[in-house]
């Protein structure tokens, strides 16, 4: 072979790029992005397994108006006394409602999911149903175990839930919808979450979900809670104060909670952030966003959050300068490396947050010096050779 014929047959080899280099490249694609990581996936081989897994970590994020679709490919993974299992309680699977039986993958997708959207996975299975030309009353709930003991079976461990009621429109709500997912069976499907979302919605989920997850999962480190509608329904029977009573319980029996996001909140703020203070050793971030502060208790809970790292408070309302004072005679904050005050009323408030931030600065307890007021970014920091203040 001619030394030109070498070169030719060299160049025509495909450029290796290193795994690493490529799962650089997707950390930089947008996770929503499907039709990127779609064209991604079609390069060869390596990116296919690389972006595979991206994709499956949060399947149902792609599903928010459903997917039966994927509903049938999961279904493709089961048994066939699964499926006996299934015609037993009068579903019968289809080409329409499944992929073919011979269709085998050489991906195991189901065990790659990490992060689960659960409400967009229930339409989903919604979707799917109506395929079906006969489907007994309680459908949705049975495909809804069949998917998570499929998820059991292939050792899915989730590290992130999320529970938006209000992100779907149902055809079929009722109280019980997402009870099947704290069944003693599932247990270990959702025990070590590190990552909690949970939206209340109306009285959905009920207070008798919350309880349950409550004494399933302990190991939440990053909790955010919404609660929009919470404290204005003015449901009978105290059915709002048994869910706010069960939210604090949801709160209090984590065990390494390290942040707090509360959203929405109008009537039980106090409840939720004095739920807080059996955390507050472990607490780096708390978040207050369009929420009522409505009782000077509130502050109690947070002057002792001794880690604290970012605070912010955001949209709210309720703020006097009553609920001021106490922050001017924090001493203990000292680990404090973001501060975001922002578009809170009555207004006059961010000025008194804005002194305190600076005063804290000239008394030598920030080292990073950073802090956002209204909608201007201010860097605090000491400027000259006499520590004089520079706002930025």
């Amino acid at each position: 072979m001619s030394i030109t014929n070498s070169i030719q047959n060299e160049n025509k080899k495909p450029l290796h790029i290193p795994s690493d280099v490529i799962e650089e490249i997707l950390f930089f694609i947008q996770e929503d992005d499907l039709e990127t990581l779609h064209s991604c996936s079609l390069i060869n081989r390596q990116w296919c397994q690389l972006v595979i897994p991206k994709l499956w970590k949060h399947p149902f994020y792609y599903a928010q108006k459903g997917n039966s679709k994927l509903i049938s490919l999961i279904l493709s993974f089961l048994k066939d006394i699964q499926k006996e299992s299934l015609i037993y309680n009068g579903i019968i699977l289809s080409s329409t409602t499944t992929f073919n039986s011979n269709y085998r993958s050489k991906f195991n997708y189901i065990s790659m999911i990490k992060h689960l959207h659960y409400d967009f996975m229930l339409i989903s299975v919604e979707e799917w149903c109506k395929q079906l030309t006969f489907a007994p009353v309680n459908v949705v709930s049975l495909i809804i175990k069949i998917i998570l003991k499929l998820f059991i079976d292939n050792s899915v461990k989730l590290n992130s839930l999320f529970i938006w009621p209000s992100h779907v429109r149902w055809r079929h709500y009722n109280l019980n919808r997402y009870i099947e997912l704290v069944e003693p069976e599932f247990n270990g499907l959702i025990e070590n979450l590190k990552f909690l979302h949970v939206e209340t919605h109306s009285h959905y989920p009920s207070a008798n979900f919350i309880q349950k997850l409550s004494l399933i999962v302990r190991n939440v480190e990053i909790l955010h809670l919404r609660t929009p509608l919470l404290g204005l329904m003015r449901f009978p029977n105290s059915m709002e104060d048994n869910m706010a009573k069960s939210l604090c319980t949801l709160i209090q029996s984590q065990n390494n909670l390290k942040e707090f996001k509360l959203v929405n909140s109008i009537r039980y703020t106090s409840s939720f952030i004095a739920s807080l203070s059996i955390h507050t050793n472990n607490l780096k971030s708390i978040i207050l966003f369009d929420t009522k502060i409505d009782e000077i208790d509130t502050w109690k809970t947070l002057t002792n959050c001794f880690n604290l790292e970012n605070f912010e408070i955001i949209n709210c309302v309720g703020l006097h300068d009553e609920f001021i004072l106490p922050f001017n005679n924090i001493i203990n904050w000292k680990k404090l490396k973001w501060i975001s005050i922002e578009k809170n009323q009555p207004s006059d408030v961010n000025d008194e947050l804005k002194l305190w931030i600076i005063n804290r600065y000239k008394k030598g307890l920030n080292d990073y010096g950073f802090g956002k007021l209204f909608d201007n970014f201010i860097n605090v920091s000491k400027g000259n050779e006499n520590g004089d203040i520079i706002i930025k």
